[in-house]
């Protein structure tokens, strides 16, 4: 494993963080509340449709921050300090989905989210760290073997 230093990691967390912000504001940029909140209409019309808004959100932030985990591992192999930066993005969004999704007031969605953030996050935990600890051993061995060999 590459030694970092601190201004990579900076880097990498200040990209994470930049990523999530962009998913955040993109969604509010471009996808609005339907209603605001009218003496007339009632409180809890207006409850309701920003509980309906909430969840909406939290669907599209979740499918953003697989997006972001999957380019990630795409790059991982490629750019290893951006490849950090988007899966370290790509966690905070999926933060932001869960919280955006415990909003909505709906446990069963809710439920939903945070599972599905359960398995990508294990997944990507297996996928960055077990797998590379495994396939580097593999590697010790074949050079020890060619090494013993000459």
């Amino acid at each position: 494993m590459e030694k970092q230093g601190p201004i990579t990691v900076i880097y990498t967390l200040f990209l994470g963080l930049i990523l999530t912000i962009f998913v955040g504001f993109g969604i509010s940029a471009f996808y609005e509340p339907t209603t605001s909140y009218t003496y007339e209409a009632g409180y809890e019309a207006y409850a309701d449709s920003l509980g309906v808004y909430n969840l909406n959100v939290a669907v599209i932030a979740l499918v953003a921050s697989v997006l972001l985990l999957m380019v990630g591992l795409v790059l991982e192999s490629y750019i290893h300090t951006i490849s950090d930066g988007f899966l370290l993005g790509g966690l905070f969004t999926l933060i932001y989905s869960v919280t955006r999704g415990m909003m909505a007031n709906d446990s069963r969605c809710v439920f939903i989210i945070a599972a599905v953030g359960l398995v990508v996050v294990l997944y990507l935990g297996y996928h960055k760290f077990l797998r590379t600890q495994s396939l580097q051993r593999k590697n010790r061995k074949k050079n020890n073997k060619t090494k013993q060999i000459n």
